[in-house]
């Protein structure tokens, strides 16, 4: 656990791993959609696996930080007195904005039992762990039919941060790249667990969406409407989502998990992550294809309504899908909407 190889994905440092060849699972959950990602962790992953990577990466000793103020050494001193046996080695997975203030890690004592952890030290990525812990808590004595979510071990601030430690349950699992049977049923036993019907005036934020420049006039004008709302992960999509070898699908990353959310949140914000940044298609393309993707899937009587509820609350909420893809997509929709509401 002394020395590490730091592995950048351009000027990005990206992952460090230990430098011997054993424990690098880290490879294992890490995803990659578009080509450039995939061939990059192709070579970064043979090159460690083959025991050549101090020939590609740079090499460290614990020193290296971790974040500005931060050694790695002392951050695994601190986080050995919390895991049973201690830490034989550890893998970190840094994110791919290096504005965030968070990173992973995969953690393995001295008895081989390994530990996924994230470390946050600022408010909003802070604010994430907290939601998360809450979120997994909160569904701990779940017993799902289709899916699993991670189990939490422990919270605790430590070192200036917050600290959460996971069971690790991902190893020889692969990522959900499309929208499938698999992924529908998560999203139907959340739904059918929380699903409400709300009066459009005891939902705050619907007042907002009325501000939104393509919001259609005539929508929500009545007060008494009801609208349908669940509980939501909140960053449904491809990386999230991970098939295990016995089958079974994990739904992991709990940290923008919404109580009370359109109950097409999930759905839409895989679809719209899968459409722009895997399939990079323009918003003319998504906006056609979204209509017809919540047609095949929604039996409510109002799709277009339910997938605009899902996009204005995508836009307010300013997370995971950039606004100016979500404004994009909504002014295309609005200038399809059916006649009964008014476009301004």
């Amino acid at each position: 656990m002394s020395e590490f190889l730091l592995i950048r994905q351009g000027n990005r440092r990206r992952l460090a791993v230990p430098a011997h060849r054993d424990g690098n699972e880290i490879f294992d959950i890490l995803s990659a959609f578009t080509k450039a990602g995939r061939l990059w962790k192709l070579i970064a992953e043979a090159s460690v696996r083959s025991g050549m990577g101090s020939l590609f990466h740079e090499r460290v000793d614990g020193s290296f930080h971790l974040t500005l103020q931060l050694q790695c050494s002392d951050w695994l001193n601190e986080v050995a007195k919390l895991i049973p046996s201690g830490i034989r080695y550890a893998n970190f997975l840094f994110p791919y904005d290096q504005n965030r203030s968070k990173f992973s890690a995969i953690l393995c004592n001295h008895a081989s039992k390994k530990f996924f952890a994230k470390f946050a030290w600022n408010g909003p990525e802070r604010i994430e762990l907290e939601t998360e812990y809450n979120a997994l808590s909160a569904w701990r004595e779940s017993q799902f039919t289709g899916f699993r979510i991670p189990q939490i071990v422990m919270r605790i601030e430590i070192l200036d941060g917050d600290l959460n430690v996971y069971e690790f349950e991902h190893k020889k699992s692969n990522p959900c790249r499309v929208w499938n049977n698999d992924t529908e049923a998560v999203w139907k036993e959340l739904v059918r667990r929380t699903r409400v019907m709300a009066p459009v005036s005891q939902v705050a934020w619907i007042s907002n969406c009325r501000r939104l420049p393509w919001w259609p006039m005539g929508m929500l004008g009545n007060r008494d409407q009801d609208i349908i709302l669940c509980a939501t992960h909140g960053d449904f999509s491809p990386w999230n989502l991970r098939v295990g070898h016995d089958g079974y699908l994990f739904v992991y990353d709990w940290e923008q998990y919404e109580a009370s959310a359109p109950y097409l949140l999930d759905p839409i914000h895989f679809m719209l992550q899968y459409m722009t940044l895997v399939r990079r298609w323009k918003p003319t393309k998504i906006a056609e294809r979204l209509l017809r993707f919540v047609k095949s899937i929604s039996d409510d009587n109002d799709h277009y309504l339910n997938l605009m509820l899902a996009l204005g609350f995508l836009r307010l909420r300013k997370k995971s899908v950039p606004i100016e893809i979500v404004d994009a997509v909504g002014a295309n929709l609005s200038r399809t909407s059916p006649s009964n509401y008014q476009i301004r």
